[in-house]
């Protein structure tokens, strides 16, 4: 469809968008059916990968004897809709989302998009556990909501201070840190780093990189 006519099909045929969605995710539902049936799912509580680089750790989750997705981590994104306003997200995606999620015994939700907009949606899903807060989201407004919470502020750096110059820009990275540091006090956080596909043959500067983060934490960081 491309995005470009998914977004004028909200608009010219808004019905057919719905039908189209709830046609989609009850194929999605019928997938998991189908892999349950047939034994394929394992259990997701160690180092299995939960997407964006996170891995999925937890007590709360069967080790053994999965029965349905009910017993395993699910991981939800929309980045293709941060064109479209809080309100037609509402609308058009999150009802049929929110079919999927619940199936789930836990969800990791969010990949680049801003999840800070459409948050009076996500954050009403019971079994979200970890929401990703990614360079373009409001870091604030993401650590009032998640104050306090069991939900995971799963913070993705920028790329661009291992990505982008050979030189690391070790005052900026500083300042990024400790930004996310003091936006997420009182939250359960969670750091890794996505998105970098060159560090200009440099292993040191990835090493420096680390090192600084583990810095700052240990200077700045008020759980």
């Amino acid at each position: 469809m491309g995005m470009e006519n998914m977004c004028f099909a909200m608009y010219d045929y808004p019905e057919l968008f719905h039908k189209m969605m709830d046609q989609l995710s009850d194929d999605y539902l019928a997938y998991y059916e189908f892999l349950r049936g047939e034994g394929l799912l394992l259990p997701t509580t160690g180092c299995e990968m939960v997407s964006q680089g996170s891995r999925c750790f937890t007590d709360d989750l069967p080790s053994g004897g999965i029965s349905g997705p009910g017993d395993v981590w699910g991981f939800m994104d929309s980045q293709e809709t941060v064109s479209i306003s809080p309100d037609m997200y509402g609308e058009f995606i999150f009802p049929y989302y929110k079919k999927i999620a619940q199936t789930f015994g836990l969800l990791s939700y969010g990949c680049c998009e801003p999840v800070d907009p459409v948050w009076k949606y996500v954050g009403t899903l019971e079994n979200l556990r970890k929401v990703s807060c990614s360079p373009w989201c409001n870091e604030e407004i993401m650590g009032e909501n998640l104050r306090g919470k069991k939900i995971i502020f799963h913070r993705k750096p920028s790329p661009n201070f291992l990505g982008v110059g050979e030189t690391l820009d070790e005052n900026g990275l500083r300042e990024h840190i400790r930004k996310t540091l003091q936006a997420a006090a009182g939250c359960e956080l969670e750091i890794t780093q996505r998105d970098v596909y060159t560090i200009h043959h440099d292993e040191d500067k990835a090493r420096r990189f680390i090192a600084i983060i583990r810095e700052e934490i240990a200077n700045h960081w008020k759980p």
